[in-house]
């Protein structure tokens, strides 16, 4: 990416070029399916990933803790998996029909080039930024080719997609995955069967020091399943959010004394633009 802006930049003239410099170069990554194919595949095995915790794990343990030890097995290998044997791995299992399954993978696909347009959008106007800062310096054209080119000045990193930092680009990856991941347990969970059988949600946490404040204050709290505050509380509620909604059965809500919490919960709310279920593909 930052060669190609860096050819792009040897035709500046001057601040007055830099629109048409970086609008070159964003029409060709997002020409470029590359990105859109590595959203895509990273998301779609994400949400298959959580439908398959779902219906292979928690519906076949009837002790969350023992589902929970039996998750932290299965997940990481399927998620680790080549593209092609995990989607392979997937239908073999026939969790749903061929026809849902088609259409789940034409929604992440077309996703992918709806995530790609946005990435691109937000990279033309951090690309815009850093080289009119560097023109600020007073470098030439041949500076400024030399400085995306190495990617060592504060300019170009901050652009998050440098080799030694490419912060943007992970974030735009893992934001992707963990939302399809969280989209592909909401869609299991809402199945009509798998609902008959486990009709409660728990909010769960990491437990770790890094959890945030808000997303702690919803730990071990119980919605229904349907219910509108399920679907407002449903992770992730953040960036980098690493909570789940675990479904619960109806004896199990009884036998171990949960309560029921019904409405939003005063003060505590979902990070902002995260206050709906999650679906595939954001920026």
């Amino acid at each position: 990416m930052l060669d190609l802006l860096a050819a792009h930049a040897r035709s500046l003239r001057g601040p007055s070029d830099i629109d048409e410099v970086v609008g070159r170069w964003a029409d060709q990554l997002q020409a470029d399916d590359r990105l859109a194919g590595l959203l895509y595949r990273t998301s779609f095995q994400a949400s298959l990933g959580g439908q398959l915790m779902v219906r292979e794990v928690e519906l076949a343990e009837d002790d969350d803790s023992a589902a929970r030890a039996v998750v932290s097995r299965r997940e990481s290998p399927f998620l680790a998996m080549p593209f092609d044997d995990a989607v392979a791995f997937f239908r073999a299992k026939r969790l749903i029909s061929e026809a849902e399954f088609d259409a789940l993978r034409d929604r992440y696909r077309e996703g992918g080039f709806i995530a790609r347009r946005l990435a691109t959008d937000r990279l033309r106007e951090v690309a815009r930024t850093s080289i009119a800062r560097l023109l600020e310096q007073d470098l030439t054209t041949d500076e400024v080719y030399e400085a995306i080119r190495a990617a060592e000045r504060d300019e170009v990193r901050a652009m998050g997609i440098a080799p030694a930092s490419p912060h943007y680009l992970e974030t735009v990856v893992r934001t992707n995955v963990a939302t399809s991941y969280g989209a592909g347990r909401w869609q299991a969970v809402n199945d009509p069967d798998v609902a008959a059988l486990r009709p409660f949600l728990r909010y769960v946490t990491a437990g770790d020091e890094a959890v945030r404040p808000m997303h702690r204050a919803l730990h071990g709290h119980v919605f229904r399943t349907g219910s509108e505050e399920a679907a407002y509380y449903a992770p992730p509620l953040g960036f980098r959010c690493r909570c789940s909604l675990t479904t619960i059965s109806a004896r199990q809500l009884e036998a171990r004394g949960y309560v029921l919490t019904e409405g939003r919960i005063d003060g505590v709310t979902p990070d902002a633009g995260w206050e709906s279920a999650p679906g595939p593909l954001t920026d």
